[in-house]
């Protein structure tokens, strides 16, 4: 996903993909990026990936693809420098799982069951009322609130909400929507 965009390209992988390795490639700018953000070495960060060879596998039952420089010199393959490369691989892991953890986010469980002054309400395409409906409010529906908005009129103000037809058997459910729902008395 971070890949420059041109690469993702089915021209630009006819004509540069030669083994399965080719097609890893890297945004030394971006990945330089992530590893300052996450508190890493950036010289060290290219020292692990100058030390040690390219491994990858395609899915987790897949197996291992390598690829190594053959010109790399037989006596830097020692016990020190492989415990170099681990101490800074296991540091790199961490420092990166410590960046995640560190994110905060508000919570995302505002499920709406829908008081009956909102039962055939229409819900827009758009903060106004003038908009495409793209659905009613109905008691078969699940919905979900994420926001509360100003409409293109100051005075409206609307829930943003999506909701879809529970199925059985079906985790996600059926008939998505998403829209704005004018809202009703003081929000």
């Amino acid at each position: 996903m971070k890949a420059p965009y041109w690469t993702r390209k089915r021209d630009w992988i006819q004509e540069h993909v030669f083994t399965p390795f080719d097609f890893i490639q890297i945004d030394h700018e971006k990945l330089r990026m992530d590893a300052m953000e996450w508190g890493v070495n950036t010289a060290e960060f290219d020292n692990l990936r100058r030390l040690t060879p390219e491994v990858f596998r395609k899915d987790k039952d897949a197996q291992w693809q390598i690829q190594y420089d053959l010109e790399f010199p037989p006596n830097e393959a020692t016990a020190a420098n492989a415990r170099y490369c681990l101490d800074r691989a296991i540091s790199v892991l961490l420092r990166k799982q410590q960046h995640s953890t560190a994110r905060r986010w508000p919570s995302r469980d505002m499920g709406f069951d829908p008081p009956t002054i909102y039962l055939d309400a229409p819900v827009f395409s758009k903060a106004r009322q003038d908009s495409e409906v793209v659905h009613r409010i109905n008691d078969q529906y699940r919905y979900r609130l994420s926001a509360l908005v100003s409409g293109f009129n100051a005075a409206e103000k609307y829930y943003t909400i999506s909701g879809h037809r529970p199925v059985e058997g079906k985790e996600f459910g059926a008939d998505w929507f998403h829209g704005y729902l004018l809202v009703q008395g003081d929000a």
